[in-house]
């Protein structure tokens, strides 16, 4: 039963909207799915729906952004668009991205594919197939341009020195983004800035870095001016991060949908929304600083545990939020000039009480 239930690919459905008519194509035979916007639409209440084929549905809803979820609560988001003719093609395909070896000069040894150059200009979308792994040595930078995603299939390995970071940068026009699919992540002394999220038709995808299903060790990483929704998502990854900063986001720094992380240090300052928002995780922090953010300095939510040893909070809208089913654990906590310094309640009826538990408090 419990492979049964497991079994839905949440890749095998096709959305296409027509004026007020939604059309849903199942690629394959499929278990029930359920449908519901995604959207704080506060005039209105549109109800969700739970369909197990191919199917037309009246969408009066003005939101574009979608949620599908299996029957045992797996999610993934869409985004839906207006189509005359109702697409019925499958949304991108990332493996159809050009090679970088088709496009960025480099040297290859074995597996590892060396680009040449301390400077990389990348202006279309590409991927580093599985079978190779992307190598980047001190000082080497690449630029994202024209709404471009590179899309990691093969491993990762950034290896940047204190004096002589790796820069990942979007510029103008158009910046860029970067997916990281099933693979080993390893990035040190690197710097993200000026990220957006993907532009791909049929997919939606929150963050300026995205890195799914992967083993994710990160050590030394700033992440700054982000023009995401999310300047790090990290999906379902087991992750072990260490001396992670964010700065001057225009939404949420980091994101972590289920998996687990390990964390040494968070700095978070200037964060347009929330600094780290969890979803269906396990965290386990050492220490965790922020200074000036605009909506929840932590926010805990859908069956999450997470654990801090310490949290300094300076300048937050709401310091601590914990909802729905969620349990954090805070060993000592200094909060100064937040407006609602700590927050449990349920917001998803579905998922039921939650706990903090804070074993020292100071409030300035």
């Amino acid at each position: 039963i419990r492979t049964k239930l497991n079994s839905t690919d949440l890749s095998n459905f096709i959305f296409s909207q027509l004026d007020k008519k939604l059309e849903v194509k199942f690629a394959r035979k499929s278990l029930p799915i359920k449908l519901k916007s995604n959207c704080n639409l506060q005039s209105k209440k549109f109800d969700d729906f739970w369909i197990n084929s191919s199917k037309t549905i009246i969408w009066k809803n003005d939101c574009k952004d979608l949620v599908i979820e299996t029957v045992n609560k797996k999610q993934k988001k869409f985004k839906i668009f207006d189509n005359p003719v109702l697409n019925t093609s499958l949304p991108m395909n990332f493996k159809d991205f050009i090679s970088i070896e088709d496009v960025i000069p480099g040297k290859k040894n074995g597996k590892n594919f060396y680009p040449l150059g301390d400077e990389i200009f990348i202006n279309q979308n590409i991927k580093i197939p599985k079978n190779l792994n992307l190598v980047l040595k001190e000082k080497q930078k690449i630029f994202l341009k024209n709404s471009s995603t590179i899309v990691f299939f093969g491993d990762v390995k950034l290896n940047g020195s204190e004096k002589n970071k790796i820069f990942i940068q979007g510029i103008a026009p158009g910046y860029g983004s970067i997916i990281s699919l099933k693979n080993n992540f390893y990035a040190k002394n690197l710097i993200i800035d000026n990220l957006i999220s993907p532009k791909i038709e049929g997919l939606l995808f929150f963050g300026g870095m995205n890195i799914i299903k992967s083993n994710v060790n990160l050590e030394n990483v700033t992440f700054l001016n982000s023009k995401s929704e999310d300047a790090l998502n990290l999906i379902n990854s087991l992750s072990d991060i260490s001396n992670l900063t964010f700065q001057n986001t225009q939404s949420d720094a980091l994101d972590v949908d289920s998996g687990s992380v390990n964390v040494d240090r968070i700095f978070c300052k200037n964060i347009g929304n929330d600094c780290l928002d969890f979803s269906n995780s396990d965290s386990d922090i050492n220490y965790v600083s922020t200074i000036n953010v605009l909506d929840k300095s932590i926010s805990v939510g859908e069956k999450s545990n997470v654990k801090i040893k310490k949290l300094d909070v300076d300048k937050s809208e709401i310091g601590i939020a914990v909802k729905d089913n969620s349990e954090t654990n805070i060993e000592l906590a200094n909060i100064k000039d937040t407006s609602l310094p700590i927050a449990v309640f349920v917001k998803k009826n579905e998922y039921g009480p939650a706990k903090l538990t804070i074993n020292q408090i100071k409030l300035i």
